[in-house]
């Protein structure tokens, strides 16, 4: 899909659910794409729009903002254990992604 949309550049690490031992809803994926970074999974924010990548996320103790997928929502738990959920991509900005990595007190 990134080659597709000619995006791939724009991403130091890309990781799928076949390069790590279980996909999600467990955190493997994104305990790699953490380590392939260099960074902490508490570090990191997750952009997810599925019940399973919400959860895996979360259980990556990533902070996470949920984008549902309109014609498979997310289940309302999942959704509830979102850092962030947006209707759009048009409400993904940098500030909306470095005030979920950093809230305010």
């Amino acid at each position: 899909m990134l080659d597709l949309a000619k995006m791939r550049n724009f991403f130091q690490a890309v990781v799928s659910s076949e390069k790590v031992a279980r996909g999600k809803p467990s955190p493997d994926v994104y305990l790699e794409a953490a380590r392939r970074l260099g960074a902490s999974a508490a570090g990191c924010v997750a952009i997810e729009d599925s019940g399973n990548g919400i959860r895996a996320a979360v259980a990556a103790a990533m902070k996470v903002i949920a984008i549902p997928n309109r014609a498979l929502p997310p289940e309302p738990d999942a959704l509830a254990a979102a850092d962030l959920v947006l209707e759009s991509l048009d409400g993904l900005t940098a500030e909306a992604v470095e005030a979920t990595a950093h809230p305010s007190p």
